[in-house]
């Protein structure tokens, strides 16, 4: 996803080549990185935590720019090049401002949260705790259980 006139892509890209090591140990069975010293885990959170950030601001930016889209140009006067690059860099700022404002509820929480269970990278602590109008749902075991259930009541 290019911005019109640059070549590069928008957001930078970090490296994650740590969250990769860990994902290609864990895919390959050994489990030994994970449990590993504290800072290595610490450091493959983080850079989990940043990169659930990016996809957050990379979401955003095409949510704005799809919404900007929307409107019409509506001026006697065409847009230039320059000011539609400048929109661009307007939208991508916007976007990195955005993400990760809404705490618990954000989207790059949410994805935190579910690969760090993934990668086996949970944090212990309240910090793991759900906050208030956290909803518990039931896994696949327990739905199978309340179905049984509902079908030999029905039976009755």
């Amino acid at each position: 996803m290019n911005l019109p006139g640059m070549s590069a892509p928008p957001f930078g890209g970090s490296s994650s080549s740590g969250i990769e090591a860990l994902m290609a140990s864990r895919r390959a069975g050994d489990t030994s990185a994970l449990s590993g010293p504290v800072d290595a885990r610490a450091e493959a959170r983080e850079e989990l935590r940043t990169a659930t950030k990016e996809f957050e601001a990379i979401f955003l930016y095409q949510m704005i720019s799809a919404m900007r889209k929307t409107i019409g140009d509506g001026g006697l006067i065409e847009k230039s090049n320059g000011e539609e690059i400048f929109e661009g860099m307007l939208d991508e700022e916007w976007s990195r401002k955005l993400a990760g404002r809404h705490g618990s509820r954000g989207l790059a929480e949410v994805l935190y949260q579910q690969l760090s269970r993934q990668m086996g990278l949970e944090e212990d602590g309240p910090a793991a705790e759900p906050g208030p109008g956290h909803i518990q749902l039931p896994g696949a075991a327990q739905v199978r259980a309340m179905v049984q259930q509902g079908r030999e009541g029905a039976e009755e």
